[in-house]
């Protein structure tokens, strides 16, 4: 058996990268790796349906959906991505993983890019680690794969077009001290790429075709901004203050603007975009943070500044696990919230009516990812001996909307 045996058909090294590192790419993406696959919740729910993890038989965390910053995402171009990620774990030390398996499908569709890294250690290696580690993330005009060579303290991108996936280029070598310490990708938009730091509340920009980097700042501190979701021209993120959580609008040169100071000592404790209506800008104001209390949601058509912001209230809503939106997505005027260990809720923006979803038995919710016409989708995870213990991202449960029944959530 070779080492990578595990992965089904064609991979070969990602362009430009040293042949030392354990990193792979699917030649053949759409034809080797299989489409997402659904099944019947166990319970007989009607129109509820789970996703197959066909490839790993547990124990053990067997998907990533936490990190992800939108999991499912709908482009400029109108189409859908959904970024998945999966986990092997270790046989013998189930609470870790040791290979991971980074795909791009379409919605309902075939896979665009897949990306595995292996982090088995090699007998007899030193103590310094795996050479290489890898992400993938999917933006409106291609993917980009961050390679970063610990060792080397270099960065490597490799982007490509959806267009011609293929064929793709390859950035030059970023120094770790460039890109602050950068701890890998958290959104591109095309061909630019927003990098965590590892200073808290803090972006590192890469322009891929100059092969430039951009460090936002407020005079000569790092600003303290996270969480970057792309919209036309930059993006939404969160402004850390020394009192409150704000938003900025961010723009590709690094200079920010405020979008939402909350009023007096609140909070944003999450936020979203919703790409189907114009990128308009959803998000959550509340009393305290972790736990969020007291927890109102707001949006307004897309805006750069708080003067052409254009607040609405939507609606208060009870939140008693605290989350305050912090893993929220919307679209379709629709926002998805999970509000404890095994409630989310669905709510409509035009008028704040909304839907309690309930996790099927033994099985928690870890992320919203996605709502449409059709399906809401969020990501599920098992809490496997004890309660206090980590949850395992274990899998994806899919409602259809027509199960939802009528509003049993009363705008307040």
């Amino acid at each position: 058996m070779g080492a990578w045996d595990w992965l089904p058909g064609e991979w070969e090294l990602p362009a430009g990268v040293p042949s030392f590192c354990e990193l792979r790419s699917a030649k053949n993406p759409a034809r080797d790796i299989p489409p997402l696959q659904w099944k019947a919740c166990a319970s007989g729910r009607s129109g509820c349906r789970t996703l197959v993890i066909d490839w790993h038989t547990g124990p053990g965390p067997r998907q990533r959906e936490v990190s992800i910053t939108e999991p499912v995402q709908r482009l400029r171009s109108g189409e859908v991505i959904v970024s998945y990620t999966r986990r092997y774990p270790d046989p013998k030390q189930p609470s870790t993983f040791d290979r991971t398996m980074d795909i791009v499908y379409s919605l309902d569709g075939a896979a665009r890019v897949g990306y595995a890294g292996d982090y088995r250690r090699p007998a007899g290696s030193d103590a310094g680690g795996q050479r290489c580690l890898g992400l993938l993330s999917g933006g409106d005009d291609g993917y980009v794969e961050m390679h970063s060579l610990s060792r080397e303290r270099l960065n490597l991108a490799t982007y490509g077009s959806w267009a011609n996936p293929g064929n793709p280029a390859v950035s030059r070598a970023f120094t770790d001290a460039e890109l602050n310490q950068g701890a890998g990708v958290q959104r591109n938009d095309g061909t630019t790429v927003y990098v965590t730091t590892q200073i808290t509340g803090g972006l590192a920009l890469l322009d891929l075709p100059s092969n430039t980097v951009t460090i936002p700042r407020d005079g000569a501190q790092i600003a303290a901004i996270e969480a970057a979701r792309p919209v036309k021209d930059g993006a939404v993120v969160f402004r850390l203050g020394a009192t409150q959580i704000m938003l900025d609008y961010l723009r590709k040169d690094g200079t920010t603007t405020r979008l939402v100071t909350p009023p007096g000592t609140r909070q944003v404790s999450g936020f979203a975009i919703d790409r189907s209506q114009n990128e308009s800008l959803v998000w959550v104001e509340a009393d305290e943070i972790q736990p969020a209390t007291n927890t109102v949601l707001f949006t307004s058509p897309a805006a750069t500044s708080a003067a052409a912001l254009v607040r609405r209230r939507v609606t208060a809503f009870d939140d008693p696990g605290g989350g305050g939106g912090g893993r929220m997505i919307a679209n379709g005027g629709f926002a998805l919230l999970l509000t404890g260990k095994a409630t989310a809720l669905l709510v409509r923006l035009a008028d704040g009516a909304g839907w309690t979803i309930h996790a099927e038995p033994d099985t928690v919710f870890v992320k919203a990812m996605w709502v449409d016409e059709q399906d809401v989708w969020i990501a599920t995870g098992i809490r496997p001996y004890f309660p206090s213990e980590i949850t395992y991202e274990d899998g994806i449960i899919r409602l259809a909307r027509t199960s939802l029944g009528a509003p049993d959530v009363a705008p307040k």
